[in-house]
């Protein structure tokens, strides 16, 4: 997984284009537009924050991004991920937001996480579910109400101790 290169709004494309991606958007998406979500991107980048493209494991193969960047309107920074539909189901997402998450929470320092997720996209609260984020309260968020989880930097490093220790605890007995 890496950031967006300014000359990537073809793959950037495909996913912002794709209904079965972005199926809560009613408009159709145009190079613009396209154009707009990626200099956001690039524009983020100085604070290491923005959209990263990610790729399979052997980098033959773009699978989707993952997000990192402010939550519109909270200034809270929010993870987000968007997969072709051929990656769904294959662990990509909780890979991606995993990484995003250690990057967000060590290199970064953040205090505190938001991931925003519509309450009929399943595949999505799970990822969140299995990345530890806990359910805070639905909210409207682009016109759409969407469930609010959230993770501070001190849960996600007590997280982090406990697998730690557990995995030391399991090669201790073996």
């Amino acid at each position: 997984m890496r950031p967006y290169r300014d000359d990537e709004a073809d793959l950037l494309g495909l996913l912002l284009r794709d209904r079965r991606v972005f199926f809560w958007s009613e408009a159709p998406v145009t190079e613009r537009d396209v154009e707009n979500v990626l200099n956001r991107s690039l524009a983020l980048r100085p604070k290491g924050l923005g959209w990263f493209a990610a790729f399979s494991e052997d980098r033959d193969r773009f699978v989707g991004d993952a997000v990192l960047q402010p939550l519109a309107g909270t200034g809270e920074i929010e993870i987000g991920y968007h997969l072709v539909p051929d990656a769904w189901g294959k662990g990509y997402a909780t890979e991606a937001a995993e990484a995003l998450l250690d990057y967000g929470f060590q290199a970064l320092r953040l205090p505190r996480v938001v991931a925003v997720a519509l309450p009929e996209n399943r595949r999505s609260l799970r990822v969140l579910e299995r990345l530890g984020l806990p359910y805070i309260e639905d909210r409207i968020h682009a016109d759409h109400l969407h469930r609010y989880h959230a993770l501070t930097r001190a849960e996600y490093l007590a997280a982090r101790e406990a697998i730690v220790q557990r995995d030391a605890a399991e090669q201790s007995e073996s």
